[in-house]
């Protein structure tokens, strides 16, 4: 909302309250939809990478057992698989789908509130709230989305770490004896 249109609606009268409530609703309304979409096709995507891949596992298997298909073709078809897999992990798409899911459903939840339980006649404090909820919902949904679902190399990395079985004694040094 750009700062003249929220001047001119700030104040004690009640259609300038209604208005703004009817703005929000608006914005909501909007938020839920590309949320929404955006969920759906994600989720889609994730959806046809594997049926992809799992296409490719078939034609190459198929095409390699019946000899109707050149090697070279049927390594492709032998790769492809696995690529798709990696990609898929990599760009998680179905962890981002859930998040845009999650997302949609607690904007919808603001919206409910805002139709359904605020007094017939809001008061100004009553719209701000629900706004200010909005602006934590994104603030919690973006610090969640640059933990966990931002691309990142971090496991393509190789850890040099030490590695040991769980409950095995820890291994002494030779010249420790």
């Amino acid at each position: 909302m750009g700062d003249a249109e929220t001047r001119t609606i700030v104040g004690d009268d009640p259609q300038k309250i209604q208005r703004r409530a009817e703005l929000l609703k608006s914005e909501l309304e909007g938020s839920i939809h590309h949320y929404r979409r955006l969920a759906k096709n994600t989720y889609r995507m994730n959806v046809g990478i594997m049926v992809l891949a799992v296409g490719c596992s078939l034609v190459g298997g198929i095409g390699g057992l019946s000899e109707q298909i050149g090697t070279k073709v049927v390594g492709l078809f032998a790769l492809l698989p696995g690529l798709l897999a990696v990609f898929s992990t990599t760009m998680k798409f179905q962890a981002k789908a859930n998040q845009y899911y999650r997302r949609k459903d607690a904007l919808k939840a603001l919206r409910h509130r805002l139709i359904f339980e605020l007094p017939v006649s809001p008061t100004e404090a009553d719209i701000a709230s629900i706004s200010q909820q909005w602006g934590e919902l994104n603030n919690r949904m973006n610090d969640e989305w640059e933990r966990s679902l931002q691309f990142d190399w971090s496991h393509f990395t190789v850890d040099k770490a030490p590695r040991t079985e769980v409950g095995a004694p820890p291994i002494k040094p030779a010249n420790s004896l």
